[in-house]
């Protein structure tokens, strides 16, 4: 009836006091509702006293504990209250009708205002009658009665709960509905995004490939050329070598026959002046000549692009 570990607030000499209706199982609770809506007074909702919890346990589990005779303790108290010499007129018995039974009882059917005035006397004298001479039966028919409506508007509300939420899981379930196909479009959006950056990154790579191509044709086409221009400048360079030894050996031979000449020419005739007195004028003759030379072959290696 009470969750694991709860206990009851005794008294200062350990007797059982009340218990917290927080302190209950759901079940239990849902009973202690409709026990506090009864006749039995209950002032202080958050409380369980014996009594209350005696019915609560008697309705959830059954047995043998008479709940009419702590009904009916309970009635005399609160007319105590009120009235100190209230007594209860009439014997102690009580019993529950099933609504399976209670569909099988006749059912006193109530006044219309279509009905006639004189139909309303005999029922009214007959209804004093039976309350006059058995006035036990319709005291317990209508604590019976509290209790059967007490347990009909406890199904309705247990209806209702179940209608709410039958519309609170289909609002739910129209709420998760609309949820996924927002998530499916945004996904799909999503998909779409990320296809067209692949799109334009893939276009993107392609155009960086190409470029990439031409530069490659590029300087292929500049090694090429540059390896046809060394080829061309090492045969130069040979040339060149060729030249120079070639010309470094006629400057030889050339200066052997000179100095020979120049040395033995005034031996010749005596009108052939000495090598010594034009040696100055000979020698800038031949710088002018070098000069015009070098001139010569800077032009020529620039035009080759050296």
């Amino acid at each position: 009836m009470c969750v694991i570990g709860s206990d009851w607030e005794r008294y200062s000499d350990k007797r059982p006091w009340f218990i917290r209706r927080g302190d209950l199982i759901p079940e239990a609770k849902r009973w202690f509702k409709l026990v506090r809506r009864s006749i039995l007074a209950a002032s202080n909702n958050s409380e369980v006293n014996i009594a209350r919890a005696t019915i609560v346990h008697c309705l959830i589990k059954g047995g043998d504990i008479n709940v009419h005779e702590i009904i009916a303790e309970g009635i005399q108290d609160a007319a105590e209250k009120n009235d100190p010499s209230a007594r209860l007129c009439y014997a102690p018995a009580y019993t529950y009708v099933a609504p399976a039974q209670q569909q099988r009882r006749p059912q006193i059917r109530k006044r219309t205002s279509q009905e006639e005035p004189h139909q309303e006397e005999p029922h009214q004298e007959e209804y004093q009658k039976e309350e006059y001479y058995d006035p036990t039966n319709i005291n317990l028919n209508h604590i019976q009665g509290a209790i059967e409506d007490l347990a009909r508007r406890y199904m309705e509300g247990q209806e209702q709960q179940l209608h709410v939420q039958s519309q609170r899981m289909d609002h739910q379930k129209e709420l998760l509905s609309t949820w996924m196909k927002q998530q499916g479009e945004w996904h799909k959006q999503q998909m779409e995004q990320q296809q067209e950056h692949y799109s334009q990154l893939t276009q993107v790579i392609n155009q960086v490939t190409e470029r990439q191509e031409r530069q490659d044709k590029r300087l292929q086409e500049l090694n090429q050329c540059q390896l046809a221009q060394m080829k061309a400048f090492n045969e130069f360079n040979v040339l060149n070598e060729g030249w120079q030894l070639h010309r470094e050996e006629f400057n030889i031979n050339t200066q052997v026959k000179l100095t020979y000449m120049a040395g033995n020419m005034h031996n010749l005739h005596s009108a052939i002046p000495r090598y010594d007195t034009v040696h100055k004028d000979l020698t800038e003759q031949e710088e002018g000549k070098v000069k015009q030379q070098k001139e010569a072959l800077k032009k020529k290696t620039k035009d080759a692009g050296f």
